[in-house]
Order: C-alpha cells, then sequence, then structure tokens
C-alpha cells in the first residue's frame, strides 16, 4: 500500500462534519461579525443615551449588552471545542495512518527479505550447478598413466589398485584399519597428481553448500551423491579416513549421508565403524534421503 493510497482511505473515512469543516467556520466568523456589528452598533447607542441622559433607555441598553456578551460567550466556547474535537479527530488519524505506515513498512520488510532470499539462492544455485558442472569435467579429465583408460574407467581402476595395496599390506593379525589405512596412503602419494584435483572439487562443492546454510540443504547434497559412483564412493571412503581428509572432508561426509550407497565388501565393513552412522543413513528418515 502506497502513501497515496493511505491518504485517499484517510479521506474516506472523514465524517461529514471534518469535511465541510470549513464551511461550519465561516458560519462562526459570520456571527462574530454579526455580533461585533451589534456591539458596535450599542456602543454607538450608549453614547447616543449620554448625551439624552434617558436613563431608562440605559437599563435596556445594559440588557442588550448583557446578552450580546453571553451570546459571545457561547460562540467563544463552541469555538474552542469545535477546535479542540477536530484537533483530537486529526490526532487520531495521525495515529491511524501512523499504524498503517508502520504495517506498509512491515509488509514491505517482509517483501523485502523474500526478495532477497530467491535473489541469493539464485546466486547459489548458479555457483553450485557451475561447481558441480567442473566436478564432471574433473571426472573425464582422469587419465591412467598409459592413458588406456580415462573418465569413471580410471576410478575402477584406482580402487582396484588401492585394494592390492591394502591386501599387500596385511599383516599377520590380518586386515586392520590401520594397516588398510597405510596402504592407501601409500598409493595416494604415487598418484596425488592424477586423483588429489578431484577430491578437492568434490569437497569444495560439499564444503559450499554447508558454508551457505540454505534450507533444503541436502537437495543439493543428494544431486552431488547422485553423481557418484560405487568406485567413487569407495575412493572417498579411504580419502575420508586419510590424513587429508579426515579433518575436514570426513565430517562433510557424515553430515550428507554421501556413503549411503556404498557398496559391500569385506575391507570396505571393516571401515564402516570408523564413520558415524549419518555417513551411511539419514537421521530424518526422509525416503528421498
Amino acid at each position: 500500500m502506497t502513501s497515496d493510497q493511505l491518504n485517499d482511505q484517510n479521506r474516506d473515512h472523514e465524517p461529514d462534519w471534518f469535511k465541510y469543516g470549513w464551511q461550519i467556520s465561516l458560519v462562526v466568523i459570520a456571527a462574530f461579525v454579526i455580533l461585533a456589528g451589534l456591539q458596535f452598533t450599542m456602543i454607538a447607542t450608549v453614547q447616543w443615551l449620554f448625551e439624552r441622559d434617558d436613563i431608562t433607555a440605559f437599563g435596556i441598553s445594559g440588557d442588550f449588552f448583557g446578552a450580546i456578551n453571553a451570546l459571545f460567550s457561547a460562540l467563544a466556547f463552541a469555538a474552542i471545542i469545535i477546535t479542540l474535537w477536530m484537533q483530537k479527530y486529526e490526532l487520531s488519524q495521525q495515529r491511524e495512518e501512523l499504524e498503517m505506515t508502520r504495517g506498509v513498512m512491515v509488509q514491505q520488510q517482509q517483501e523485502m527479505r523474500e526478495q532477497n532470499e530467491l535473489l541469493g539462492k539464485q546466486r547459489f544455485e548458479t555457483t553450485f550447478f557451475r561447481m558441480l558442472e567442473l566436478h564432471g569435467q574433473v571426472v573425464e579429465t582422469l587419465r591412467t598413466t598409459d592413458n588406456a583408460n580415462f573418465g569413471r574407467s580410471v576410478v575402477d581402476d584406482m580402487v582396484e589398485s588401492i585394494l592390492r595395496f591394502v591386501y599387500a599390506n596385511e599383516g599377520d593379525p590380518g586386515l586392520t584399519v590401520e594397516s588398510s589405512i597405510s596402504a592407501y596412503e601409500q598409493w595416494y602419494q604415487r598418484n596425488e597428481s592424477a586423483i588429489g584435483h578431484y577430491f578437492r572439487t568434490l569437497y569444495n562443492i560439499l564444503s559450499f553448500v554447508s558454508d551457505q546454510q540454505i534450507k533444503d540443504e541436502k537437495t543439493y547434497t543428494r544431486l552431488v551423491r547422485a553423481q557418484l559412483s560405487s568406485s567413487e564412493l569407495q575412493l572417498l571412503m579411504f580419502n575420508a579416513l586419510g590424513r587429508r581428509g579426515r579433518d575436514k572432508f570426513k565430517p562433510l561426509i557424515e553430515k550428507y549421508t554421501i556413503l549411503k550407497h556404498l557398496p559391500q565388501d569385506d575391507i570396505l565393513d571393516l571401515l564402516r565403524p570408523e564413520f558415524k552412522p549419518t555417513a551411511f543413513e539419514s537421521m530424518d528418515n526422509s525416503s528421498n534421503e
């Protein structure tokens, strides 16, 4: 509601007597003028009576003066009452207008907040989907050392290579979490140049979503998870337990249930207890999660 609309609404609520207040004022002024004329006439009459020294006429003129003064007093009192009443009405109108203006301001602030939220969401989605597209490009650039494979098939080869390292590092007690992570660290040192940027882009996507603190953030992280193959999930599991991922990447994986569709495997089952349950199953019981 604009200020013009407020003014139109105020005019619609004005009582008839207030709309014609100027006419009432003219009547009061005219009455004062007439009475003043009568007063002047009486003064002239008194002067004439003084010249004639007519005592009876003096009494009559005195009564007339009293009546005139009473009328003056009544008109003055009526003018005061009308003035006070009009001031009271104007104050009430000002209060109503102030309340309506305050309501309009609250509504405008709410609309501005909603508009800012919408613009913020649009900016977020533009950046998010651009980052997701960039991650897809990173996956497509993955290559084996002999360039025999590329893209997501390279991740399959990498997981097989990691598992060979793990089994080769198996000690007398058999497979342990420590020996498995140690084997992964050895493998990563040899392949960091080929896979390091993959983990960094994926981490930055999840970190970006977390930092924005938007509503329904898991709607977007589900899109991220939907891009990941089974081999990529296994790769993420090892990386999250390694020294480069355990402090920052692992909490995000647990927060957004990234490993929900992780396949069953002896080594993977060995590593599962190292994660919070939320890494594999959401606690909000959402069917879409």
